[in-house]
């Protein structure tokens, strides 16, 4: 009769196992939905600096993905407004003329030691730099602009380098050390992935740079140097990308 009274008392509350089969299912259902968002479908971020990019995509798939994530996140092709950028400027980077001198002369003594001449600063490239490191900083992403995208110097496209630092101020001569870090990487033969920013830094052909650099909302200082005429271009390395001179 216990056994009866037992099955009784379970069969009255056979809608409490369902409301708890049911919960069990729900957590379940919504663990997989929030695995799939957040970790299958998260956003790509196309960071060009200090990457292994042995784990990455391959070049081009990597290129076509942040032209994607550039045009989702920028819209239209970019359009520079001098009035707009110095008035930016003058709220956001009291120090920005320093900025760009100390990344200067940073740049040309890395220069001089692989025997390439040194840069004349733009005025014209550094507003170009200055807008790109703003755009970055409003989305809060590392990423290079799309060659189409970039600005035409006297008929010719830019080369480019971008850089963000977590925690600290980005300074001119610190934005220029980190790209010149990847030196003790590159080969001296030919193109390089993990090398590209040093090798554009001192590539003996490029005659003028300009400098921008912009702070996000949470705090990370994002950099942009502007090149011309832009390095990096196949066949032409050693001709142009000199080893470290022996003083």
């Amino acid at each position: 009769m216990a056994e009866i009274g037992y099955t009784n008392v379970a069969l009255q509350f056979w809608y409490v196992f369902v409301a708890l089969a049911f919960g069990l299912l729900s957590i379940i259902l919504f663990n997989a939905i929030t695995f799939f968002y957040f970790v299958k479908r998260q956003p790509i971020d196309p960071v060009r600096l200090f990457t292994d990019f042995e784990n990455q995509v391959d070049e081009e798939e990597l290129v076509e993905k942040e032209e994607k994530y550039v045009e989702t996140n920028f819209g239209g092709s970019p359009t520079y407004d001098r009035e707009e950028t110095e008035e930016s400027l003058n709220e956001n980077n009291f120090d920005l003329s320093q900025f760009r001198m100390d990344a200067l002369e940073a740049h040309n003594d890395y220069r001089a030691k692989h025997n390439s001449p040194p840069l004349q600063y733009s005025e014209d490239l550094s507003q170009y730099a200055q807008y790109w490191a703003e755009n970055l900083a409003k989305v809060n992403k590392l990423v290079h602009s799309p060659p189409e995208w970039r600005v035409k110097f006297n008929g010719e496209p830019l080369g480019e380098n971008v850089v963000l630092t977590n925690g600290f101020k980005l300074e001119g001569k610190g934005m220029s050390d980190m790209w010149y870090a990847e030196s003790y990487k590159h080969n001296y033969q030919e193109l390089q992935k993990d090398t590209k920013s040093f090798s554009q830094m001192i590539w003996a052909n490029t005659r003028k740079v300009g400098f921008g650099r912009a702070k996000s909302d949470d705090g990370r200082w994002y950099g942009c140097a502007h090149y011309y005429p832009e390095g990096n271009i196949i066949g032409l390395f050693r001709n142009n990308v000199f080893p470290l001179q022996q003083l």
